[in-house]
């Protein structure tokens, strides 16, 4: 019992640690988006990595702001970015790593850190699009269109799952009084014409049997 609560409380300290490097960040990219030279995108995929990480809430209500929809989510859902916003993000990461590694005399510390200056340089150049300001916004439109799509395929194809699930489980149909009446009286009239008509056969058959006799008597008599 006292590990796991040990273990819990280590975890919402790290989480508050995490939503506060979130907002921090949050505020240098709001910053970033009025000086021109301070990068904002970095700072607010800073922020989503630490909100998503440290609170479902603050993530969600970070997503549903109009900063990250008009600064950030055309980045997330396209990864590209205009040539300008690259060279800023990347001038302002090297910058930011060259700090420690000058005044850091421990040389596996250097290393490390100009690996991760290597990486964003590789990350930057391979792995996001560089492209035109309307080119990233027709690349943006596209990706919401193309997920609007599949949304509506996706509730299609649950309508239909949703209609058998509800035949499946509906009730079964009351009887109709007036049809079972119907079938009983159908079925008696039937009878009575069955009956009839076996009468009628049999009394013609007795007819022709005393017609028989009848003639056999008349010949016997000459």
């Amino acid at each position: 019992m006292k590990k796991t609560a040990k273990i819990k409380k280590s975890k919402r300290i790290v989480n508050f640690i995490l939503v506060c490097a979130g907002s921090v960040s949050l505020g240098l990219g709001a910053v970033g988006i009025i000086l021109p030279l301070l990068p904002a995108t970095p700072f607010l995929l800073l922020t989503l990595v630490c909100y998503a990480k440290g609170s479902t809430k603050f993530e969600r209500w970070f997503t549903s702001t109009k900063l990250y929809k008009k600064h950030l989510e055309p980045f997330v859902k396209t990864r590209a970015m205009t040539n300008a916003n690259k060279i800023k993000a990347l001038i302002f990461v090297t910058v930011l790593i060259s700090v420690p590694i000058i005044t850091v005399d421990v040389l596996p510390m250097r290393i490390f850190l100009g690996v991760i200056i290597l990486a964003h340089y590789l990350m930057f150049i391979f792995k996001v699009k560089s492209v035109s300001k309307a080119e990233l916004n027709r690349l943006f439109e596209e990706v919401k269109a193309r997920e609007a799509a599949e949304d509506l395929e996706s509730q299609a194809a649950a309508v239909p799952e949703s209609e058998s699930t509800a035949k499946k489980t509906a009730p079964p149909a009351a009887a109709n009084p007036y049809t079972a009446e119907s079938s009983a009286v159908e079925t008696v009239a039937e009878r009575d014409t069955y009956t009839t008509e076996s009468s009628a056969k049999e009394s013609g058959t007795a007819a022709d049997a005393d017609n028989a006799d009848t003639a056999t008597d008349i010949r016997a008599s000459h």
